[in-house]
């Protein structure tokens, strides 16, 4: 994922810190319960405890309208 962010009304970014990977997958798969979206993928922050995952959300559509999208998936994660 690039630093740059489409910022088209009804796109968002979620920055999801967890304390391990599986927490962080969780929540990032919860939010595209509500919302079409696609996650970056799972990376550990150098010098903390942890783990961060981004995700791209757009609340203007719903997931029955596109889905969640695993990161592997996703050419623009």
């Amino acid at each position: 994922m690039t630093e740059t962010f489409d910022d088209a009304p009804g796109l968002v970014r979620i920055e999801i810190t967890a304390a391990d990977l599986d927490t962080a997958k969780k929540a990032a798969e919860r939010i595209a319960g509500f919302w079409l979206s696609s996650p970056s993928p799972l990376r550990r922050i150098p010098g903390n405890d942890g783990v961060l995952v981004r995700v791209h959300a757009d609340i203007a559509r719903s997931p029955d309208e596109g889905g969640y999208l695993p990161p592997e998936d996703d050419p623009g994660a």
